[in-house]
């Protein structure tokens, strides 16, 4: 398989058809094989029971709350693509954005989005209390472990699956 798609979800029944249908559209036109995953981590809302409703995904589900890592980390456990990109339920980047990071990958194993270039482009916009503690734990980890990595914690991940 050429990629699989991780989307850890919670509480996401506004957005999620939308989302795995943007996906699946961009996933249709651009590769010859694909999977998407869809990782629910017991939802409060209809989240659930919407995707139960959406064909052509792999389902799975906590069996409690773990949080997004935890989550993540459960749907690329379950991948057979040789590429993996995990992105946010919401869409806050586009899978299209994809497209950007393909040319790359012969010289990467992991290729991470960014909101904190210059050049990035945010349309969707976080709380003011998010992005400080965004920054704030960006800055930690930048310091302590990866200094090249201007943006740690963008849900958009592209990454071998070795």
């Amino acid at each position: 398989m050429e990629i699989s798609v991780v989307i850890p979800a919670f509480n996401e029944e506004r957005v999620i058809v939308k989302t795995v249908n943007e996906v699946k559209d961009f996933l249709k036109n651009n590769f010859s094989s694909f999977e998407i995953i869809v990782v629910d981590d017991k939802s409060t809302d209809r989240t659930l029971e919407i995707l139960k409703q959406i064909p052509d995904i792999r389902l799975n589900r906590n069996l409690r709350n773990h949080g997004k890592g935890y989550t993540i980390a459960k749907g690329v456990r379950k991948t057979l693509g040789d590429w993996i990109l995990f992105m946010d339920a919401d869409s806050s980047t586009n899978v299209t954005e994809l497209i950007k990071f393909l040319p790359h990958k012969s010289n990467y194993d992991l290729i991470i989005g960014s909101r904190a270039l210059a050049d990035s482009d945010v349309r969707i916009k976080q709380n003011s209390v998010k992005v400080f503690l965004g920054k704030a734990g960006n800055l930690l980890i930048r310091l302590l472990l990866a200094p090249n990595i201007h943006d740690t914690q963008c849900g958009f991940k592209f990454l071998t699956k070795k």
